[in-house]
């Protein structure tokens, strides 16, 4: 009988554990940030916010690397995807585009 009859994790790809592990080891990172720095200043509503941004995220790239077909449209929709991750995670936080939170 194989070891890896109860394992979990056979057959699951690299590219998936590597996704859904990274959330929160990137949440860990303000975590941490707040026990030695007053500037970095999360409540758990921006935590739980992070959470949601970042497994929507990775919910819609899980989709892409299974549906898509052609390795390069597989890149350009990550690539757009973590764009828009990008651009809404940095108007959270400072309010680029002139949202109404910004003015505040």
């Amino acid at each position: 009988m194989s070891a890896d009859i109860h394992d979990p994790h056979a057959g699951t790809p690299p590219w998936r554990m590597l996704l859904w592990g990274s959330i929160p080891v990137l949440l860990a990172i303000p975590a941490i940030g707040m026990l030695f720095s007053a500037e970095v200043d999360w409540s758990l509503f921006d935590f739980a916010l992070a959470a949601g941004l970042l497994s929507g995220t990775a919910l819609v790239a899980e989709i892409i690397m299974r549906n898509a077909r052609s390795f390069p449209l597989k890149a350009l929709l990550i690539a757009l995807l973590l764009a828009a991750l990008a651009f809404v995670w940095v108007e959270l936080a400072v309010g680029v585009v002139g949202s109404p939170i910004a003015g505040s």
